[in-house]
């Protein structure tokens, strides 16, 4: 049996178990465009990955994910710097990679794109402490935003979550930890383009490093983030009262919140974060655990080959 030029990989919880009868229209699509096409339903990350890795082996053009950020996150690891293309059909709560990448739409549009031509972006290599299920110092890749702070708290609450459905988890999650709005200080070494490097040491309750523009289901919280230009755009929100924040919040769905006085944007090709003082070490990427501080996180410009890439949605 001849190796498979497209795999397509679903995680069968996503949608609510929708995800599988999107895949399974994925692989009609891909078999009627001319393609040996293989369908995997990993029943755990590790498995997920596997079959990421052997389809880089084998030398598929392509594999398409059909699920969540989630599923996507691991499955970056294999997919930077090979020959393999990446095809998301999105079928989670959040979304924010397609939508950072412009691959939203109605399922059958984003088929369309997952077989469309690949286009290189940028993804963000994270090396920091660590985490319960990684070894220390060990680097994974991150396609949306790594951040600290505040969408840490939010993003552990929206997965234990059941309901509401949808993005608007992710409201509600945030609104019920605002009173628990984090407060840590950080040192934030931030490398330019030119090499020029800028030290900040900031009490903030929000650090997001973007390659892509939303998280949370949504918000822009790096509105002009492009994941091809080779820089991330760091957004730090300052430690503010909560009165201030609930001014923030709004602002951030439309992306307004960048002119809040207590909210900055730099642009930078690396990124070093450590705690400066009391605080959470705690870092998150595309949702998912990631690592403790310290954390060196850096751009590594056209590492991904992205389907159907287009303007953001």
């Amino acid at each position: 049996m001849s190796p498979p030029d497209v795999v397509v990989i679903a995680n069968p919880a996503a949608g609510r178990g929708k995800a599988t009868g999107v895949a399974r229209e994925v692989v009609e699509a891909a078999t009627l465009s001319g393609n040996a096409t293989q369908l995997t339903l990993p029943d755990s990350v590790a498995a997920a990955v596997a079959a990421v890795e052997e389809a880089v082996d084998v030398g598929a053009d392509r594999v398409i994910a059909v699920g969540g950020d989630g599923l996507v996150h691991h499955l970056l690891g294999p997919l930077v710097r090979s020959s393999t293309a990446l095809g998301i059909v999105p079928a989670g709560t959040g979304n924010d990679a397609a939508r950072g990448l412009g691959l939203t739409g109605r399922p059958s549009e984003a088929i369309t794109r997952a077989l469309g031509e690949p286009t290189l972006c940028d993804v963000l290599a994270c090396t920091g402490e660590g985490d319960p299920e990684s070894e220390i110092g060990e680097t994974r890749f991150v396609l949306t935003i790594a951040a600290a702070g505040l969408p840490v708290l939010v993003n552990r609450r929206a997965n234990q979550m059941m309901h509401p459905r949808g993005s608007l988890r992710y409201t509600v999650s945030t609104l019920l930890e605002l009173p628990r709005l984090p407060c840590d200080s950080l040192r934030l070494t931030l490398t330019g383009p030119d090499g020029r490097v800028t030290n900040i040491e900031e009490t903030v309750s929000l650090l997001a490093v973007a390659n892509t523009h939303s998280f949370g289901g949504g918000t822009p919280i790096a509105p002009d983030a492009d994941p091809t230009d080779g820089l991330a755009d760091v957004v730090v929100i300052q430690d503010a009262h909560r009165r201030e924040y609930l001014r923030v919040l709004p602002a951030a769905m439309t992306g307004a919140h960048v002119k809040n006085r207590h909210v900055s944007v730099h642009r930078a090709a690396a990124v070093d974060v450590e705690l400066a003082g009391p605080g959470s070490s705690e870092v998150w990427g595309d949702g998912e655990p990631l690592c403790q501080m310290p954390l060196r996180i850096e751009v590594v410009p056209g590492a991904l080959a992205i389907c159907g890439l287009t303007a953001r949605s």
